[in-house]
């Protein structure tokens, strides 16, 4: 009857041992999904300071192009109906810098709902991961108090 018991015991302990491999094996693939869920994280976090430093570049230079248009129609103005055809023409750019205004404004945008969605994919992504790392966390506690009890069962047995 002990040797029965023992096999038993031996079947279940082999058993634990192959769902602790098991688990291992799965906690080190959810380590690296982690790791590449890190790395996209990081890379969305880097188009996103690219974006915002290119919102401000463009903003930096519309303002500058306004600025300069405005002089040079406040300068022409002033001489007179002799450069009134230049004064046009420096209206048609002013028109047509409000056109590309309006499609950078467009873009940022567009920009600006992408780096909203990528904000709210990184809230999830990271949810997701605390609740694979909680799982995990759970398994492993059950894993090695069933393998403790096992083995203090062994220890029971192969004294007896």
């Amino acid at each position: 009857e002990l040797s029965g018991r023992k096999q038993e015991y031996d079947a279940d302990l082999s058993k634990l041992n192959a769902e602790i491999t098991n688990h291992n094996e799965a906690k080190a693939i959810m380590e690296s999904e982690r790791e590449d869920l890190k790395e996209t994280i990081k890379g969305l976090s880097r188009k996103i300071a690219t974006s915002g430093k290119r919102m401000t570049e463009l903003e930096e230079t519309h303002k500058a192009q306004i600025e300069d248009h405005t002089a040079t129609i406040s300068e022409l103005k002033a001489e007179g109906t002799v450069l009134n055809d230049r004064v046009k023409d420096l209206q048609l750019e002013v028109y047509q810098l409000d056109a590309t205004v309006k499609e950078k404004d467009m873009d940022i945008e567009a920009l600006e709902e992408e780096y909203d969605m990528g904000e709210q994919k990184v809230a999830k992504l990271e949810a997701e991961l605390s609740e694979c790392k909680q799982r995990c966390d759970d398994e492993s506690s059950k894993l090695n108090a069933e393998v403790s009890s096992h083995m203090e069962a062994k220890a029971i047995i192969e004294s007896e």
